[in-house]
């Protein structure tokens, strides 16, 4: 794999010249990253790394010329799972109640596609329910998505705005389960 891989064609807005996507690995957090790069004058400014707002992708297409699709497989190739913020949402977790995946009755921690997004594959009494739990960097908050799985079709229970704080999301979780598949609100 190179070291880098380059990506459409924009105006440069501090000299006029050219400038253009580049898709790396992050030397830091070791996760794809999108740097703009003008041809010209060499300015350089991080745009986006993997785990971040997937709907800036749909600006950055647009501005530079090429399909949202060629810059999600570029990041791919620079990218893992789990990232840093996936790894940061399941310590947060066990910080706010280290049982929580006996209380959830948790039966698989999944680190999703997106980079900001991980699944707590749930089992109650026979109906699976699967507890996505999403970090959006703006406006530092999380989002909550509750689906049951039945018969290979998922049904959407609930979604929160992202409007959580971390201190908040064992017991949004809780209040959540025990709402929709009456999880007794006690804890261990």
């Amino acid at each position: 794999m190179s070291d880098e891989t380059v990506l459409g064609k924009s105006v440069c807005a501090e000299c006029g010249g050219t400038k253009v996507l580049v898709i790396t690995k992050c030397p830091y957090e070791k996760q794809g990253l999108i740097k703009s790069r003008c041809l010209d004058c060499g300015f350089e400014e991080n745009e986006w790394r993997f785990g971040d707002n997937p709907e800036y992708l749909e600006h950055l297409a647009k501005t530079y010329g090429v399909k949202k699709e060629e810059i999600e497989y570029a990041v791919k190739k620079y990218s893992t799972l789990p990232t840093n913020i996936q790894r940061t949402i399941i310590r947060q977790l066990n910080m706010l109640n280290p049982f929580f995946e006996t209380l959830y009755n948790v039966k698989a921690i999944l680190a999703l596609g997106d980079g900001r997004t991980i699944r707590l594959h749930t089992n109650h009494k026979g109906r699976i329910i699967n507890i996505d739990i999403t970090y959006h960097h703006v406006p530092d908050y999380y989002s909550i998505k509750l689906t049951e799985v039945k018969d290979g079709e998922a049904k959407l229970l609930e979604e929160t705005q992202p409007e959580i704080s971390f201190q908040m999301l064992d017991e949004t979780i809780h209040n959540l389960l025990h709402k929709h598949v009456n999880t007794p609100l006690r804890y261990i």
